[in-house]
Parts: structure tokens; sequence; C-alpha cells
């Protein structure tokens, strides 16, 4: 048996392309409602929507988004994804998202790391200015992670997603290239 691809690398996990395998974790994970309360998607996802999506993925040169599916070193175990979409090649910039999907992992700082891992691929090796994401304000735990990846508030779509019987905003954030590096420089 070959070793797993391990596209980027970190300390307790690696990131790989997603491959078929993966599909029926991905749809468990996007159909449960701890889960999908916090995505912009709100219809059940059944096999051939989830295959379809994973077909629709952009494989072009350049490719127009990059999805990864996050492994823990420790079992090749999958836990989640992660990855760039909307790649904007002219003005360098691209949105990002990752979904821990096993609740076991939820906490313990593996979406950080992949974040880091994707950041540093983002602006070292394609070049990337600008990556942003989005939030819902009531997920907490999204926000916490981004200004912990060096991502800031940068606005607020009011009332522009309706969960659980109300309209909430939605929260913009980004990091640039050159501020994200000066956090990771070492202090003189």
């Amino acid at each position: 048996m070959s070793p797993p691809v391990q596209y980027l690398v970190g300390s307790r996990l690696y990131l790989r392309p997603v491959e078929e395998t993966d599909l029926p974790a991905c749809q468990r994970w996007i159909n449960h409602p701890d889960i999908r309360q916090y995505l912009l998607t709100v219809f059940p996802f059944d096999a051939q929507a989830e295959r379809a999506w994973w077909e629709g993925l952009d494989r072009g040169n350049p490719p127009s988004g990059v999805i990864l599916a996050i492994v823990l070193h420790d079992g090749d175990r999958l836990i989640g994804t992660t990855g760039l979409v909307a790649i904007d090649w002219l003005n360098r910039s691209a949105e990002t998202g990752t979904l821990i999907g096993e609740q076991d992992s939820w906490g313990q700082g593996y979406g950080t790391e992949a974040k880091e891992l994707l950041l540093e691929y983002s602006f070292d090796t394609l070049a990337l200015h600008r990556v942003h994401s989005r939030t819902f304000e009531f997920n907490e735990r999204s926000a916490k992670h981004l200004l912990r990846t060096g991502f800031v508030q940068e606005g607020r779509q009011r009332d522009a997603v309706f969960r659980n019987g109300e309209f909430h905003d939605i929260l913009l954030y980004g990091v640039l290239a050159d501020a994200w590096r000066a956090r990771r420089a070492p202090s003189a």
C-alpha cells in the first residue's frame, strides 16, 4: 500500500486533495444540524449532490478554487476540509473557509493549524495578496479562529442570513499577505 498524499504538512495534520472516498464523510458533515447551522446551504445533500459538488471542483490550470482534506497524522484520519474559492488571479485574492466535521476534533486547534498551512500556501506559493472570509455573527468559534490566524474584521452585512427563526448579520474578515507575514516574524 502506498503512503497517503500529503500536499501541505503541519505538526499534527496534513492537507491533501479531496478524494472520492471522502465524499460519504463530507455528506455526513454537511447534513449534520450542528454543522449545517453555520453554512450558507440549507438544503440536504444526498450522495448524488455530494458527488456533483466533487465533480464540479475546478481542476483547471490555474483553478478558481482549491479544496483540501484535513487529515490527522495520527491514524491518517480525515476530520474536515479547508480551501480557497473564487480565486481572483488578477487582483490576487480569494475567499477561504474551513470545516472541521468530526465533532470529537472540535476545540483542539486543528482548524487553526489547517488555516495557517493554507495561508502560507496562499501567500508564499500562490502569491495571493489578500484572503477573506465570512461567518455568521452567532458563530463565535469561527470568529475566534479567524482572529487567531491573523484576520481582522472588515465589515458586517446586516440581517443577511435567516437561521433559527430570525435574521442574523454576516461578519466579513480579511488578512493581507504583509500583515500575515509580520505577525509570524520572530520578535527582535
